[in-house]
This record gives C-alpha cells, structure tokens and sequence, in this order.
C-alpha cells in the first residue's frame, strides 16, 4: 500500500485483496524499481527454486516493460536499443570462461539477431570479432543453436 495506489484504496476502503491484485502490484512495483522481492533456498538442495522461478515470471518486466537500453553505437556515440531482432545486433559480453579447448563468451542480446559466422564490432577494443558458433547451456550441457535474438 506504501507503493502501489491501487492496494492503498483496497486498503483504506476494507476490501479485500486477491491473490492475483497483489502479484500484480508487487510486479507494478518492482518495474519502478520501488521493491526488491527477495527469496531463500538452496539450489544445491532444490530447496526454493521453485518459487523463485515463479517469481521471475510473476514479478520481473519483459523487455518490453522497460524502456530501451541506451549504448554506443558504432562512432561511439550514445543511442536506445529497442528489443528487436530485426534491428542491427546490440550485445552485452558479460563473462568469458575458459573451457578445456575454447574460451566461451557469455552474451545477453539487446537489439537483433546473432548467428554464426557473425561478424560483430566491440565498441570497448573498436575492431571487430567473429562468431564462430552459438551455443546455450544448461548446467554442464552445451547445446548448439542456430541463433539468438533480442531477449536471450
């Protein structure tokens, strides 16, 4: 009710609040980034994984819920990026790991569509890198794909 207009009257008036009216208003919140939901478990026992992964669907934005992300273009000045994957490709490489024979490369898309044989500029070094293949992981598997797009 302190953040959400809506669950203050629903408040104040005595009615009462579904379930539904309240995950709405948590989510409400969070987008405005006014609550921060937080959840305990353990991974390593399967112990609340489950609802934090009903919390990342009920609470967190799409893309779509959030303005564009702003970067540099490739003459280094600043632009917006919608999330689509028709526009040219916007990329952020948040980690690189070393495998037994490769380094591995972690990206979250932006903006456009990575395939393989990509052709990519990084704007911090301003030359331009190759892609050489896709893939997704899931634990220790590595799963080959044929491309990527704005969201993953």
């Amino acid at each position: 009710a302190d953040v959400d207009d809506r669950m203050a009257e629903l408040f104040l008036e005595g009615g009462e609040i579904t379930e539904e009216e309240l995950h709405a208003a948590i989510r409400r919140a969070t987008i405005k980034l006014q609550v921060f939901p937080t959840f305990c478990g353990s991974s390593l026992k399967y112990m609340g994984v489950q609802p934090v992964l009903d919390a990342v669907d009920l609470y967190l934005p799409s893309p779509l819920d959030i303005p564009p992300i702003k970067g540099l273009d490739g003459k280094g000045k600043e632009k917006s990026f919608p999330p689509d994957p028709d526009k040219p490709f916007v990329g952020l490489l948040f980690k690189i790991q070393s495998d037994k024979h490769e380094e591995l490369g972690f990206v979250r898309i932006y903006s456009g569509t990575l395939k393989p044989s990509s052709r990519i500029l990084s704007t911090r070094l301003n030359k331009k890198e190759n892609i050489t293949r896709l893939m997704k992981i899931q634990a220790d598997r590595k799963l080959l794909i044929e491309s990527a797009s704005a969201g993953d």
